[in-house]
C-alpha cells in the first residue's frame, strides 16, 4: 500500500530519531510504497537569524518573501533532505532526495499573497516515484515546486504538502510523526492526549486554542486528507501507538 510519512525538523535532531528510522526500515523491507515528506522550520529559522532576518507565521505557516526563498530551498533541498538521506543510507535504506522540480514530480500553486511564495500541491505526475517504488527505493520529498502557471519556485508547508501529495497518490495512510506526540485536550499535559478526533471535533479545538502554532496545519491537513479519501490519517509516533491521535470522520 501507499503509505505517506511527514517528519519535521525537528525530529531530525532529536532521541526519537532511531525510532522512526526503524519503523521506516520495517515498511520499506515489506514492499509498502512508502514515501517521507519532510520540514526544516528550525534549520530555517536559524539561517534566517543569522542574517538577521526576522521570522514570521501565519496560522502555523512561514510567511516567505523573495528575499528569503533562496535560504528556504538551501536548507530545505539541501541540508534537511541530504540529512535525512543519509540517516537512511546508515540503516540500510537507499533512499532518493526529490523535490517538485526534480523529475517533474508535482506542481503547486500560490495560497494567498499574505503568505508569500507559499503553495500547495496542485498535481501531481507519480511515473517517477513509482519507478522508484519497484526498485524498492524510498523518495524523501522536499516540499518545494514551481508554480503551475509561472514556474516560479514556491514554499510548501510540509503537512500540507504531504497531505496534498497522500490525497493525489490516493495513499493508503497518512503519517504526521511528531516527536511529541499527538493532540492534546491540554497541550501542557501530555497524559491528555487523545486517541481519535473527528473531523468536527478538530476545528472545534483549533478554535478553542487547544491546537495551537504548528499543529494547527497538522490538524487542518490531516483533515482534508480525510474528507478527500486518504484511509487512515494519524499524528504522532506509530511506533508507539498510545501517543498517535488518528483524525476520523464524523461530526
Amino acid at each position: 500500500m501507499r503509505i505517506v510519512v511527514k517528519i519535521g525538523g525537528s525530529v531530525l535532531n532529536s532521541l526519537e530519531t532511531a525510532s522512526w528510522l526503524h519503523d521506516v526500515q520495517s515498511l520499506v523491507a515489506d514492499r509498502h510504497h512508502l514515501m517521507i515528506v519532510h520540514g526544516a522550520g528550525s534549520l530555517i529559522t536559524e539561517a534566517l537569524a543569522r542574517h538577521h532576518v526576522a521570522t514570521a507565521f501565519v496560522n502555523g505557516q512561514r510567511v516567505t518573501t523573495a528575499e528569503v526563498i533562496t535560504d528556504v530551498i538551501r536548507e530545505m533541498r539541501g541540508t534537511a533532505s541530504m540529512t535525512v538521506v543519509s540517516l537512511c543510507r546508515q540503516m540500510g535504506i537507499s533512499a532518493v532526495g526529490l523535490s517538485g522540480a526534480d523529475g517533474q514530480i508535482f506542481d503547486a500553486e500560490m495560497i494567498d499573497e499574505s503568505l508569500g511564495l507559499v503553495g500547495r500541491v496542485a498535481a501531481v505526475r507519480p511515473q517517477l516515484l513509482e519507478k522508484l517504488w519497484s526498485l524498492n527505493m524510498l523518495p524523501v520529498i522536499t516540499p518545494v515546486a514551481p508554480d503551475i502557471q509561472t514556474g516560479q519556485l514556491l514554499n510548501l508547508n510540509g503537512d500540507w504538502a504531504a497531505s496534498g501529495l497522500a490525497q493525489k497518490l490516493g495513499a493508503s495512510v497518512l503519517l504526521f510523526y511528531t516527536d511529541t506526540g499527538g493532540v492534546r485536550w491540554d497541550r501542557s499535559d501530555p497524559d491528555s492526549l487523545m486517541r481519535e478526533i473527528t473531523v468536527r471535533q478538530a476545528q472545534d479545538l483549533i478554535d478553542q486554542g487547544r491546537v495551537a502554532a504548528g499543529m494547527i496545519p497538522k490538524v487542518q491537513s490531516a483533515v482534508e486528507a480525510v474528507a478527500n479519501g486518504v484511509g487512515k490519517v494519524g499524528i504522532g509516533r506509530w511506533c508507539e501507538p498510545t501517543m498517535t491521535t488518528w483524525v476520523v470522520r464524523g461530526e
